[in-house]
């Protein structure tokens, strides 16, 4: 009986030790103000930089991944820099496991407080074959 209730006390620690793990990928911060990217997120970012010229900035450069085997022909980027909310929207043909490194001219001009954006997120991907994944 004791052993029973000793594993019964283990296994709750556990439970109660994985429980943070359980939360949703939007929920899990990950370094540098970025969400958390899971794994079966269609779209992985592997760096976000605000551009620099001089005391201004000059843009933004994304580099990401398309972790599905179908085809990404448009990928929408949400991005907050200095509390502004821009939405990006790349179009191409972006084939699985291939490095898209491209940069936009949004946040062009303004104060440079630094490299990294407060927050990026994927929002939206239409692929070739017509599926669309939406957060």
């Amino acid at each position: 009986m004791r052993i029973i209730r000793t594993l019964a006390v283990g296994l709750f620690a556990c439970a109660a030790m994985l429980a943070p793990m359980a939360l949703p990928a939007a929920s899990q911060p990950i370094g540098f103000g970025y969400d958390r990217f899971d794994r079966f997120e269609p779209i992985r970012v592997d760096s976000v930089t605000i551009n620099r010229s001089g005391p201004a900035t000059n843009g933004i450069n994304i580099v990401y991944h398309n972790q599905r085997v179908v085809a990404a022909r448009t990928v929408v980027f949400d991005v907050d820099y200095r509390g502004v909310e821009r939405q990006i929207t790349d179009v191409g043909t972006f084939s699985q496991f291939a490095e898209i490194n491209h940069t936009f001219d949004v946040f062009k001009g303004f104060g440079y407080e630094g490299p990294t954006p407060d927050h990026i997120a994927v929002v939206y991907v239409q692929f070739a074959d017509g599926t669309v994944w939406q957060r």
